[in-house]
């Protein structure tokens, strides 16, 4: 059996390879950890190819690793060993544009923020963790609401934990480094799901005031949160990121959004110095000119629901695009034929602007064997379409 030594070695020997090196000229963002799981790449400009990547759901590797996650987010040790299982088998198998950093990370998934606020969390076997119950059941619940605790609050004693004994199993090998989570969550994410989907949509029509009341807590809680964080790992904070997979149509309006959302996350924007990467699984076609405002944005999100043709249109040539497919429709249930197509179609409309493919979110629908033939078969086509 395999030890953690032996898998950090393996690992080592990963990032130290001539692909990892080949990857690493694909991407201006290598210099910075990503501070979290799921790496992503900024696209460097002016690229003969386009990079491409491959990222399974936690679900899916769960299969893959044949592992209980309940254990992957409750031992340090579990934590470490499979995450480095997994970036040795994406090495191994998944022939894409992914760069392995010499760093390790500590993530909890959509919970790690929402922990903050409540202990009220149930992990699952086979799938991502979530709250138990909305924390704010009647708006005075907010009145009672503090500002989390660094140390203290949610699964914030066990990060320290993580971050004590990961280092300590690690320090034999000063080549790697064990990156402290950051909050990436944004604001409107972490209120809707304290107050309810519901609840707070109606409190945007009935009660604006109150709306802006829990944004401006939740700001104000992200905002300590990092300053603690530099304080305690004694480093500059880093630029921020925005992960909002609830801005989506029709969920809320455009108006909706620039009346309750975006003023926050410029004001996040202004406060960490730019807003590294924008992230929503939704329809956000509707927001992109919204989005252009926040200053400092270096990558947004595409989804498979979204307007590609209208965001090369909208956001400035310096913004990258991290380009996301459909892992059912263009991927898991797709041919040969429609996934070199697919490519095709996304290089015509992005021809001269900085831009990344990803294959991802994929949760197992079929056989683990077949979903995974089919993922490697996209990977191949990916690598033969782009490089052309």
């Amino acid at each position: 059996m395999e030890t953690i030594q032996d898998l950090l070695k393996k690992f080592i020997d990963i990032t130290d390879s001539d692909q990892n090196r080949k990857n690493r000229e694909l991407w201006q963002n290598t210099d910075k950890p990503w501070l979290r799981d799921m790496w992503r790449g900024i696209p460097k400009d002016n690229l003969k190819t386009t990079p491409f990547t491959i990222a399974p759901d936690n679900s899916m590797w769960s299969y893959i690793l044949d592992i209980d996650l309940r254990d992957y987010y409750k031992s340090a040790e579990e934590h470490l060993k499979n995450q480095l299982k997994l970036k040795i088998w994406h090495y191994n198998n998944f022939k894409d544009n992914t760069y392995f950093r010499k760093d390790l990370y500590i993530w909890f998934g959509v919970v790690t923020e929402l922990s903050l606020f409540t202990n009220k969390i149930k992990f699952f076997p086979k799938r991502e963790g979530w709250l138990k119950e909305n924390l704010i059941k009647e708006k005075k619940d907010l009145l009672s609401l503090k500002i989390p605790d660094f140390y203290n609050s949610g699964l914030m004693p066990r990060i320290h934990d993580f971050y004590e004994k990961i280092n300590n199993i690690i320090k034999s090998s000063s080549k790697l480094e064990v990156m402290f989570p950051d909050w990436v969550r944004g604001p409107f994410c972490i209120a809707i799901h304290l107050r309810g989907m519901e609840n707070f949509l109606i409190d945007m029509i009935e009660d604006p005031n109150y709306v802006h009341d829990l944004m401006r807590f939740v700001t104000d809680s992200r905002k300590q949160f990092s300053r603690k964080r530099s304080g305690f790992l004694n480093k500059p904070m880093p630029k921020g990121k925005l992960f909002n997979d609830e801005i989506s149509t029709p969920i809320i309006s455009k108006p909706l959004y620039d009346k309750f959302i975006l003023p926050y996350e410029i004001e996040l924007s202004e406060f960490y110095g730019g807003i590294e990467y924008w992230h929503s699984c939704g329809q956000t076609t509707d927001f992109y000119k919204s989005i252009a405002q926040i200053p400092g944005l270096e990558m947004l999100h595409i989804s498979p629901w979204a307007d590609l043709s209208k965001a090369v249109e909208i956001f400035d040539e310096n913004i990258a695009f991290d380009i996301c497919l459909d892992p059912h429709v263009d991927v898991l249930e797709s041919n040969k034929e429609n996934m070199e197509r697919k490519i095709k179609e996304i290089e015509t409309i992005c021809k001269g602007r900085k831009h990344a493919i990803r294959a991802d979110a994929f949760q197992a629908i079929n056989t683990l064997e077949k979903d995974l033939k089919k993922i490697k078969i996209w990977g191949k086509i990916a690598a033969n379409v782009l490089s052309t």
